[in-house]
């Protein structure tokens, strides 16, 4: 990873914290934190 990734990163976790409350948005950036962490398998 680099820093563009730490950015996305950050950037979902502060969407999420600001969005706690909200269910739909929650699940919606949780698809988008899915599709991100494919980019990135473990190696086993």
């Amino acid at each position: 990873m680099k820093e563009e990734e730490m950015m996305d990163i950050a950037d979902y976790l502060h969407r999420v914290l600001e969005a706690c409350e909200d269910a739909a948005a929650v699940a919606k950036i949780r698809g988008e934190v899915h599709a991100f962490s494919r980019k990135f398998p473990l190696p086993f």
